[in-house]
């Protein structure tokens, strides 16, 4: 094992045995306001797996030969004289 690996095993170590009890569950340290009527994690919860899906999706859209296709500017060649 190289000296990084070693230090880095310390560090993993030293970080999982200084971890504390959390206080609350995740839900209620994100509550708004402090009430807990509306909660930002069930927002992700609900949010996150339509992200994930639209970004495989696209990935594989990708892969597929879907681009997007922005129209090119004219040269000034191309474009036509307005004569009134």
């Amino acid at each position: 094992m190289t000296r990084a690996g070693r230090i880095g095993a310390w560090a993993a170590m030293l970080v999982a045995a200084s971890a504390i009890p959390a206080l609350a569950c995740a839900s209620c340290l994100a509550s708004g306001y402090g009430d807990r009527t509306f909660n930002i994690a069930y927002l992700w919860m609900f949010v996150v797996p339509f992200a994930i899906m639209l970004t495989i999706g696209g990935i594989f859209a990708w892969h597929a030969g879907w681009r997007l296709r922005l129209p090119r500017p004219l040269l000034p060649s191309q474009r036509t004289k307005e004569t009134t």
